[in-house]
């Protein structure tokens, strides 16, 4: 089943707003740095003129990442599907994933399969914590100012999607950070675009 969240981009320090999360009540519980690298079964002349969801509906995820906590780097494959309203907007996302013991031979089978690897997402995020909400605000390499994201807690979990997202921008505004007016900041798509 799909859960909801939001992104937005935080046009300020990423430092200035841990420390204002930590100042509101929030705990940082975890750190991940990593990569994530997107291969789509479309071919290079369709990837230029393919659409955000054309990109993702065609495209396995192998994610590479460690924690703060821990030295071990750990492997993953996986599939977003995500649902969009008719403006474009990111509703719901069903993440289906499997641990992979070597992100590095992940990606030599994939580009050996002639999958095309139309882009590669290195980020850092940290998570922080207040009862049942949980922030995650990071930066990602090649792309200005730093991320928010909120995903959907339980006690709005029986909303509508469109609801939901009401409830999480209102969050995001109750920061008082400068924001981005987009709420559903597709992180992978700006970066393609910008090369």
């Amino acid at each position: 089943m799909g859960q909801t969240e939001i992104t937005v981009q935080v046009f300020e320090n990423i430092n200035n707003v841990k420390q204002k999360l930590v100042s509101l009540g929030y705990t940082e519980k975890d750190e991940f740095t990593g990569a994530d690298y997107y291969f789509t079964t479309l071919r290079e002349n369709e990837i230029k003129t393919a659409t955000y969801k054309q990109l993702l509906d065609s495209s396995v995820i192998v994610r590479s990442f460690k924690t703060k906590h821990s030295s071990d780097v750990k492997s993953s494959l996986l599939f977003k599907n995500k649902v969009l309203d008719a403006a474009g907007n990111v509703i719901s996302e069903e993440k289906v994933t499997t641990q992979v013991a070597d992100c590095n031979t992940a990606v030599k089978i994939l580009n050996l399969a002639k999958l095309n690897n139309w882009v590669t997402l290195k980020q850092q995020n940290a998570f922080y914590v207040l009862g049942e909400k949980t922030i995650i605000v990071g930066t990602a390499e090649g792309l200005d100012g730093c991320f928010m994201e909120i995903e959907e807690y339980a006690s709005i979990a029986a909303l509508t999607p469109e609801q939901k997202i009401e409830t999480l921008i209102a969050d995001a505004k109750s920061f008082g950070f400068k924001i981005g007016t987009d709420t559903s900041v597709k992180k992978v798509y700006m970066l393609f675009n910008k090369h």
